[in-house]
């Protein structure tokens, strides 16, 4: 497996891994939020379950912007009708981060994740520093939680089929997006651990 270490997106401890599994078609990021995530949790309190959210827009506004190839922002905005009206996550290509969140949930409140969100939709907008072009992807906010929502904004806007995973909670933050190159787009072949009858026509190494 390669592996190339970039020990930058949330500084001390945070760290961002781009890899490689070299004898099957994935490839990906994962990292772990470090100071960047306290300094967000430090400029605003949240309820727990607001703050989880964040944390995960946050991570994954950081796993997007490590696959720009160009000088450039990523932006994610979740606009819905439940107790969470508003998120808003941004990370540079040099992963310089900001997040914000508009609620009204107590701070004892539990509510699931259609209910923290509502109706609504998570746009996605890529800006580019160079061009001035702007580049966006919209989808609706459906699914068990925001990890399941970026993987239909990918599956509506990507030829690469792609699997997220986030988590964040007052201590920490984190996820793993990857992808598997296969040949037939959208699709998750059995080696790469999906339900689909296409297979993978990629070759091994």
């Amino acid at each position: 497996m390669a592996d190339d270490r970039v020990a930058h997106p949330a500084a001390a401890p945070g760290e961002l891994r781009r890899f490689l599994l070299e004898a099957q078609p994935l490839r990906g990021n994962l990292v772990r939020l470090g100071a960047a995530w306290q300094e967000l949790r430090a400029r605003r309190a949240y309820p727990p379950q607001v703050e989880a959210l964040l944390g995960e827009a946050a991570t994954a506004a950081v796993l997007l912007a490590a696959t720009l190839k160009f000088a450039g922002t990523l932006t994610l905005q979740l606009a819905g009708s439940g107790r969470v009206r508003l998120l808003v996550a941004q990370c540079t290509d040099d992963f310089q981060l900001r997040a914000m969140a508009q609620h009204d949930l107590l701070a004892n409140e539990v509510v699931d994740f259609s209910a923290l969100v509502g109706s609504g939709r998570l746009a996605v907008t890529v800006a580019s520093e160079e061009s001035n072009a702007q580049y966006q992807g919209i989808v609706p906010l459906t699914g068990v939680g925001l990890a399941e929502c970026l993987e239909h904004y990918f599956a509506n806007s990507e030829q690469l089929p792609t699997r997220l995973r986030l988590a964040a909670d007052g201590t920490r933050a984190g996820g793993i997006l990857r992808r598997c190159w296969t040949r037939a787009p959208k699709t998750w072949c059995a080696r790469c651990s999906a339900s689909t009858t296409a297979g993978c026509s990629a070759p091994r190494r």
